[in-house]
């Protein structure tokens, strides 16, 4: 069943890439970071396989530039999804997507953002910024 979970809020992230306004949930939220840190490994990987075999006369269909191209791409092409479903996981909270601009403070911001959107929901079934996340 977990698995279904998953495809849901993955399918929910990219279905609310632009949304800044709605709920997610703490379980929705943390799928999402799993899934992506999955698929960045394994870009990572190929690129690494795509820089090794460049030039070393094997039948590699990656480039050195593409393996990096396709690494560098995976994070540009998340950085508004991921910034929506943060402020959406803040609204879960209870909080105000100003406190989102706390990423931009070095490291300290990293850690309190962690820290506010794995606590808990704030009011499970109605708050401020919508009804019950479905996913």
């Amino acid at each position: 069943m977990a698995g279904i979970r998953i495809i849901k809020a993955y399918a929910s992230y990219w279905k609310n890439g632009m949304n800044f306004f709605d709920r997610t949930s703490r379980a929705g939220y943390w799928w999402v970071v799993l899934l992506n840190a999955v698929i960045g490994v394994a870009l990572l990987i190929l690129m690494f396989f795509a820089i090794s075999g460049a030039g070393t006369g094997s039948s590699n269909p990656f480039g050195m530039g593409s393996g990096v191209i396709i690494f560098a791409s995976w994070p540009i092409v998340n950085i508004i999804p991921s910034a929506a479903m943060t402020v959406r996981r803040l609204h879960d909270t209870g909080r105000s997507w100003l406190y989102y601009l706390f990423t931009f403070i070095p490291i300290a911001g990293s850690v309190i953002i962690v820290i506010f959107v794995a606590s808990e929901t704030r009011d499970p079934f109605r708050n401020r910024y919508g009804g019950r996340p479905q996913v």
